[in-house]
């Protein structure tokens, strides 16, 4: 196939060579209807499969099909027609079912990419990070399958999402995971759980810190916020260590200010 790009012109109006291109970039084409269907209500999780080989996370998205002139009251207007672009309110699971053909239409074949969507849901799924993620877990069930000696619809779905889960694949989205508490800390020990603050301050479980949580201000650092810990060390030779946590986007350093008194 063989797509023409002649006569067009770059940013500086320079016309390109008449040439073929390569390839054109396709958002979306025909897809695969196989015994499970993702649409809308997946993208919105009014409707969550318990057969999730990934998640998607794009809102749903369509790019205008055409322009038309409306004509009102005597006035035209073009009008742009065909999109549409909603977002989802969290990250939803993708069904296995949804990547794998009908039993008496193929028993071997996997689909990640032209996966069994509504062009609504597809409009969603169709990003590259889904179809990495997508492809990864229909590897993985092809090797399982061949292990196994069965066919793709005969897939044991336990096997394949325990295989899938140790291997580092997201299959569930929660909003916050639960942090495992770092290791024991030598010395007199406070955490956040027993801080005043002034300001808006969120919780985070995102990192193994001090304790099961952390404080943060969502990245707002619009308004002053200030935490404050007492302790009380019986001993006048003491050296205070604040602990952060390491996350790309937090704060990575901070201005710590220890009065004291005897």
């Amino acid at each position: 196939m063989r797509f023409v790009c002649r006569g067009l012109r770059d940013r500086d109006g320079a016309k390109w060579r008449g040439e073929d291109a390569a390839q054109r970039d396709g958002g979306e084409g025909r897809r695969m209807v196989s015994a499970y269907v993702m649409t809308q209500a997946n993208c919105q999780s009014t409707t969550t499969v318990k057969d999730s080989v990934g998640l998607a996370s794009y809102h749903m998205d369509s790019h205008f099909c055409q322009r038309v002139v409306e004509e009102r009251d005597g006035k035209k207007t073009v009008r742009n027609e065909g999109g549409f672009g909603k977002g989802c309110p969290k990250p939803f699971p993708i069904a296995y079912r949804s990547i794998v053909p009908k039993r008496e239409e193929c028993q071997n074949l996997i689909v990640p990419g032209c996966l069994s969507a509504s062009h609504v849901a597809y409009g969603s799924i169709r990003m590259e990070p889904v179809f990495m993620i997508l492809g990864q877990s229909a590897g993985t069930a092809a090797a399982l399958a061949i292990d196994e000696g069965t066919t793709v619809q005969d897939l044991n779905y336990s096997t394949l999402k325990a295989t899938l889960e140790k291997n580092g694949q997201r299959l569930e989205w929660f909003k916050e995971r639960s942090a495992e508490p770092a290791k024991q800390l030598s010395g007199l020990v406070t955490d956040d759980s027993a801080a005043r603050t002034t300001g808006v301050w969120s919780s985070g479980t995102l990192s193994a810190v001090c304790g099961a949580a952390y404080l943060h201000d969502g990245n707002d650092g619009k308004s002053p916020s200030n935490v404050s810990i007492g302790v009380v060390c019986l001993d006048s030779r003491f050296h205070p260590l604040p602990v952060l946590p390491v996350q790309p986007d937090r704060l990575q350093s901070s201005r710590c200010r220890v009065p004291y008194a005897f």
